[in-house]
């Protein structure tokens, strides 16, 4: 899994990743792709048999190395659809949100 590699430790609503030097970009900054993974993991916690369906990210804060958390909250559940919102930060600073939307993929589909 994705969050193994990058070394992603999840738990219900809760991601938290110490970033290092693998996790930057050119400018010496963790790369967006990294913060939205630990904000997807998070949300993804807290739906069992959901995929992520779609993630909007708003990046607020550069983040460093050091540890990052990301903690999420569902707020609203359905037959097909869950959505859940969470909060990156590091050392206290929020640095990125999100929005997500996950799709139940334990339902049978309807054709």
């Amino acid at each position: 899994m994705f969050s193994e590699e990058i070394g992603i430790k999840a738990g219900e609503g809760k991601a938290e990743l110490l970033c290092d030097r693998r996790h930057l970009n050119k400018y010496g900054i963790v790369h967006g792709a990294v913060i939205t993974a630990i904000l997807d993991v998070a949300m993804g916690t807290l739906f069992k048999g959901y995929v992520t369906s779609s993630i909007s990210v708003n990046f607020v804060q550069p983040a460093k190395e050091g540890p990052l958390v990301a903690e999420a909250k569902a707020i609203w559940y359905g037959k097909n659809l869950a959505y859940a919102e969470a909060r990156a930060e590091q050392n206290g600073i929020t640095v990125a949100t999100a929005l997500g939307v996950y799709f139940n993929v334990s339902r049978k589909p309807r054709h």
